[in-house]
């Protein structure tokens, strides 16, 4: 049998030795190993299947690598129009260009004396107007007075006959006045036939006809458009309702 000390010196020699360095492929294909330098580690062998950078693996070999995109040409610019130099706005456009200003234009020179006269002969010409306008009012103001006269004369004995008693002298009764007002009218009167019974019927009856007869026989509201008879037969009318609604207020 083997002594104890021996087997013990045997594992302690076999536990010290180097382990044998696996083949690299370089190795095996009968290349020579690099000389190690004193304390360096030396390199381990590359696991089947795990890729390294020296040694890429089959199925990196064969990735096809995307193509690097090519970098986009930029659009042109269109070109901006000049724009002209203004004020200075700010700090930073005082060094820019401005324009020059127009000077302005001199003094016109006024004519003190033409200036007067063209006033003076405004002034004199308004008068004129003025006068021209007067006299021609006061002429179609004669004119119709004397057309007035005329006319009047006329329809004297007619309206008489229609307002007054038979001495000429005193007024009827408004209310007959009024019942009989529409055969004094002029052609085209909007005044109606009223019944004498109608206005027998009561005193508000009487007032309500007479104002109404009253506003429409006005002489200011005959218009311009109305003629010489019916201006005489409007304020003949006008005057004898009047005093007739005067006479019965007593």
């Amino acid at each position: 049998s083997v002594p104890n000390s021996t087997l013990a010196a045997a594992a302690l020699a076999s536990a010290s030795a180097p382990c044998p360095q696996a083949a690299s492929p370089e190795i095996s294909r009968g290349s020579t190993p690099a000389p190690m330098s004193p304390g360096s580690t030396p390199p381990r062998a590359a696991s089947p299947g795990v890729a390294s950078p020296e040694h890429p693996s089959p199925r990196q070999q064969h990735t096809v690598q995307p193509a690097p995109q090519q970098p986009q040409p930029a659009p042109p610019q269109q070109a901006q129009p000049p724009v002209a130099p203004g004020p200075a706005s700010d700090l930073m456009d005082l060094g820019a260009p401005r324009a020059e200003p127009t000077p302005p234009s001199p003094p016109v020179a006024l004519d003190r004396e033409r200036l007067r006269a063209e006033r003076e002969a405004w002034e004199k010409q308004q008068v004129l107007d003025a006068a021209a306008r007067e006299a021609e009012r006061v002429r179609k103001e004669a004119e119709l007075k004397a057309q007035k006269v005329v006319v009047g004369n006329r329809l004297e004995p007619e309206i008489t006959a229609w307002a007054k008693m038979s001495d000429g002298q005193s007024y009827k009764d408004v209310k007959v006045l009024l019942s009989t007002l529409h055969t004094v009218v002029w052609p085209g009167c909007q005044w109606s036939e009223l019944p004498l019974s109608e206005l027998m019927s009561g005193s508000g009856t009487v007032k309500k006809n007479y104002f109404k007869a009253i506003l429409l026989f006005h002489p200011d509201k005959q218009g311009d458009e109305a003629d010489v008879e019916q201006l005489v037969r409007a304020e003949r009318i006008f005057h004898a309702l009047n005093e007739a609604h005067k006479i019965s207020e007593r």
